[in-house]
């Protein structure tokens, strides 16, 4: 059985408060109070709180006492790449050394999380979220490498990222996911939905929904052609290939099925009357589609692509249609990969086929 001090229950709880949004950036803690909450003397609170600065979580001064500390926007890049490489180990290290008894624990925070984030209780997905992550990583018998991850979650923007629409719901899948592979035994599957799933955090901190939706309105006003192109398969699944590495688990999983999520358009970047929507079945947004011939038909000459992921349809879009003599730009900002390197490095390939530029730079005139 687990011993923690009363010391290390306290702070354990004030990093799920402050992870979770429930204490925000700058808040001011005063010990009489966490005390009095937690029904305990003032002296473990104390020492809780010494910890917590001393891990970035706090910042104290002579006048305010103890607050909770911003994060450095600057650093959240060094800090995503961190935490990608020791959460993937101890994650690792989890699929190795989690019993019967704690994947029964983990299944049960998953479900608790899916619960609230059905029922939009934010609050309370945000601290089992901590929950599910900190138990996971507990079970992987890591403790140093378990506290440099605490260190580098007290200055990511976990209460930025949190607050995003549709953002609880996703992690759902993405836990169920991550812990699928756990039981499973996949170490490798673990890790990579792992990556995925601190990254796709981030991508949402970026803000490229946000930024496609502000250029598309900007194209709109120039009365640019504006087209949507998204996967989907039919419900008995008739155009999924069944030798794809990519698409021929979607019939097992139930994944890619038109009408259900992740098919459709997202409600932020809806088409307007006399925009095109075409539905693809490969990776290619040309192969087997009437993109061409709707793009042929209005005299188009120069396309500027956005979307997700880097590596998939907009790498394989601007390459064919470079091929088709189209002149191509790719959205930098309004692009996201499966993981920041494989986003890194479509972007390095493309500049021999488009010019890759930033939506506040272009102009549709």
């Amino acid at each position: 059985m687990e011993y923690r001090t009363k010391e290390e229950q306290v702070a354990d709880y004030l990093r799920e408060s402050i992870i979770s949004g429930r204490l925000p950036r700058g808040a001011r803690l005063k010990q009489t109070e966490i005390a009095q909450e937690l029904k305990i003397s003032i002296t473990p609170v104390r020492e809780a709180l010494k910890l917590l600065e001393a891990e970035g979580y706090l910042s104290s001064d002579s006048y305010r006492g103890a607050t909770v500390a911003p994060f450095d926007v600057e650093a959240s890049t060094e800090i995503l790449k961190l935490r990608i490489t020791l959460e993937t180990q101890l994650v690792e290290s989890a699929v190795r050394n989690t019993t019967a008894e704690e994947i029964a624990e983990l299944r049960e925070l998953a479900r608790q999380f899916e619960e609230a984030a059905r029922t939009n209780d934010s609050t309370a997905a945000r601290g089992i979220n901590y929950r599910f992550h900190r138990r996971m990583y507990d079970f992987a018998r890591l403790p140093k490498t378990l506290h440099f991850v605490q260190v580098l979650w007290a200055q990511y923007p976990f209460d930025v990222i949190n607050r995003i629409g549709g953002r609880a719901m996703r992690a759902a899948e993405e836990h169920n996911e991550l812990l699928k592979n756990v039981i499973e035994g996949d170490a490798a599957g673990a890790m990579l939905v792992m990556r995925r799933h601190i990254e796709t955090g981030l991508m949402k901190e970026r803000d490229v929904l946000g930024r496609t939706k502000a250029v598309i309105a900007k194209a709109r006003a120039a009365g640019a052609l504006i087209g949507y192109v998204r996967v989907g398969f039919s419900p008995d699944y008739r155009e999924c290939p069944p030798n794809s590495p990519i698409f021929s688990r979607a019939r097992g999983a139930g994944m890619f099925k038109l009408g259900t999520w992740g098919t459709e358009v997202h409600p932020d970047l809806t088409p307007e009357a006399g925009e095109f929507d075409i539905v693809k079945h490969r990776v290619s947004p040309f192969y087997g589609t009437s993109l061409e011939p709707i793009l042929r038909a209005h005299g188009v000459t120069d396309l500027f692509l956005s979307g997700v992921s880097t590596n998939g349809v907009v790498h394989t879009g601007a390459r064919e249609a470079h091929d088709r003599d189209y002149a191509c730009t790719v959205l930098e900002d309004c692009c996201a990969g499966g993981t920041t390197d494989e986003h890194d490095s479509a972007l390095r390939c493309l500049g021999r086929f488009a010019a890759i530029k930033n939506s506040a730079d272009v102009s549709f005139g």
